[in-house]
């Protein structure tokens, strides 16, 4: 039963990248170089099965001497998340589940995150960091988060300073007005046709500034159950023009349309992977990749 739950994951998150895999920014012209950091724990259980904790963090090589000019901020915006995989400690909390669980646990836990150049425009640039893994239970766990960057400060973007200040109202109903033709429901038809846990319409925290427009992203269990997978939908920017800044970050948008196109078609891509093993300060053997990603 255990292997045909882990197997239902895996399909479901294969469907889940694949519907969300819209590619917005053509990253392989930038041959963007990428490091994965990997490690792994294992203990015997006292009876006698072994219980496996493994971690991965893959990030874009922000000292890469190519980096465009546009990351220039990447560092500081990475930098935290490289912290805190350093600081989880798998052998400290391995040994502790162990030891704070009354039953026998055991089998392969993981947590892998991965940080990648999602979208860029004029003024802006997008990442996304994916995170997936399994620690017990049922079913593992996918998400994803969107970080909006100005290119002229490197200061991350809040959906506040993209509009006038009494936008929420006019921002709402639009939005759930694009929504509910995005899931084809009828205007006064009820949001619990399309699975949400409330009749109530509620505007997605996270968010990413594309060229189409703006695309809102709900996680599972935000607004529906997790069978329900992941939502998503673009809010075209023609369609909120009303209460966009001109003079603001978003005034790429006030341009005729040929003016700014970032956005592109997935390519054929081929990926050189350098790899080399070491002993970390644990005793462990640690692993780290170097990627460079090459358009065909």
């Amino acid at each position: 039963m255990h292997d045909l739950l882990k197997r239902l994951f895996v399909l479901y998150f294969t469907f889940t990248c694949i519907n969300a895999s819209e590619v917005f920014i053509d990253t392989t012209k930038l041959n963007l170089a990428h490091i994965t950091l990997s490690y792994q724990y294992c203990k015997n259980t006292k009876t006698n099965n072994t219980l496996c904790k493994s971690k991965e963090l893959s990030y874009i090589d922000y000292d890469d001497r190519d980096l465009p000019k546009f990351l220039k901020g990447l560092e500081s915006h990475l930098s935290p998340l490289l912290t805190q995989y350093k600081n989880n400690d798998l052998k400290s909390s391995t040994l502790a589940d162990l030891n704070d669980f009354s039953g026998d646990i055991s089998g392969e836990w993981s947590d892998k995150k991965s940080i990648t150049l999602f979208a860029k425009t004029p003024s802006t640039y997008t990442l996304s960091t994916t995170s997936s893994g399994y620690s017990g239970g049922a079913h593992g766990y996918y998400a994803m988060e969107f970080e909006n960057f100005s290119i002229e400060t490197q200061k991350e973007i809040k959906l506040s300073d993209l509009f006038y200040n009494d936008f929420n109202t006019t921002l709402h109903n639009i939005a759930q007005d694009i929504y509910k033709k995005t899931y084809r429901l009828k205007t006064k038809q009820s949001l619990h046709d399309d699975g949400w846990f409330e009749n109530k319409f509620v505007l997605a925290e996270n968010f990413a500034i594309t060229s189409k427009g703006l695309l809102f992203y709900y996680n599972s269990y935000e607004i529906k159950p997790y069978s329900a997978g992941h939502t998503r939908f673009m809010l075209p920017y023609h369609k909120i023009k009303s209460i966009i800044k001109p003079e603001g970050i978003l005034g790429f948008v006030f341009q005729k349309s040929n003016d700014f196109n970032v956005s592109s078609h997935a390519k054929d891509v081929t990926t050189v992977t350098l790899s080399y093993a070491y002993i970390g300060v644990t005793g462990q053997q640690d692993f780290k990749n170097h990627s460079v990603y090459i358009g065909l």
